[in-house]
């Protein structure tokens, strides 16, 4: 943007994308449990083992393609589930005013949409 300045959209868009989210499993088990699935279940319909999304529940960041696969088995897309898995202190302190402006809202709407109708 211009001058170096960003909107605040635009700059809590940025903070998510560069944050190294480490909650991630903790979105993936709040979206099984909504959903009401067993991790065998979801490991299933995900095709990977249920020792490798008990990891990933339990702090083990997935590959590239088990969130694929998860977010494919869960219908939901992978920015919710880092939005999902985004808590105030993954944020640098600099944007923490940022986080407590947006992030009530933009976790609202990732609430609805955590359940696929």
């Amino acid at each position: 943007m211009a001058g170096g300045h960003e909107t605040p959209c635009a700059s809590f868009g940025l903070l998510l994308f560069k944050l190294i989210v480490m909650n991630i499993g903790k979105a993936i088990k709040d979206l099984r449990k909504r959903q009401v699935l067993t991790q065998g279940q979801l490991a299933v319909k995900a095709g990977i083992t249920q020792a490798a999304l008990s990891a990933i529940e339990n702090g083990t960041r997935p590959n590239t393609e088990n969130l694929k696969n998860l977010c494919s088995a869960l219908n939901v897309s992978e920015a919710l589930v880092y939005i999902m898995g985004l808590e105030k202190s993954d944020v640098a302190d600099t944007k923490r005013d940022l986080y407590d402006e947006l992030f009530p809202v933009i976790q609202n709407i990732a609430e609805r949409l955590a359940v696929p109708k």
